[in-house]
């Protein structure tokens, strides 16, 4: 059976959204969600969720900065986030979170050319206040030499920041993409 709706041109329907705009009764209504009155629940806490909310965080900045850059869901050789290079070679990003500390439990992280580790800290929420978190950037092979020249198993955000100028280094994956 064939259907008789008749196919509007862009032009059309402009003018038809135009000569209906200020009559209500031609609009849906807009649905309302008002905001939670109980407090975040424990589950959104967990690491698992802030890891995720440090991913998107990462990936945003990047398409804030005009990169084209992509999750990887599945984390192959700890590659969270890949950037495509304007030369067509990739950069690589492996996100990690430090939630309410200013030090970071060093993991697991493979260093290698054009690979970076971005350790994104989250404040520890004070009061209704959810500030936006810092995030430290560091190329994945200086930070492993430095790591294991100074047999660290922990380091301080403070210390990552004097030695690397890591905090909001942004410009570091910026200009390796451009290359």
């Amino acid at each position: 059976m064939r259907s008789h709706t008749k196919h509007l041109s862009d032009d059309e329907i402009e003018a038809e959204v135009l000569a209906t705009r200020d009559d209500p009764a031609a609009w849906e209504l807009v649905a309302v969600v008002p905001p939670a009155t109980s407090p975040r629940p424990a589950w959104m806490l967990r690491r698992k969720h802030l890891d995720l909310a440090a991913k998107f965080h990462v990936l945003s900045v990047l398409h804030r900065f005009g990169l084209e850059a992509n999750l990887s869901w599945a984390q192959p050789d700890n590659v969270d986030i890949t950037v495509l290079g304007r030369n067509g070679r990739t950069v690589t990003v492996d996100v990690k979170t430090v939630d309410g500390s200013r030090d970071w439990l060093v993991d697991q992280f493979s260093p290698r050319k054009h690979h970076y580790v971005v350790i994104v800290a989250f404040s520890s929420e004070e009061a209704d206040e959810i500030k936006t978190p810092a995030a430290y950037i560091v190329a994945s092979e200086d930070l492993r030499k430095f790591l294991t020249r100074r047999r660290l198993t922990a380091i301080s955000l403070d210390m990552l920041s004097q030695e690397f100028d890591a905090l909001d280094a942004w410009q570091l994956i910026i200009t390796e993409q451009a290359a």
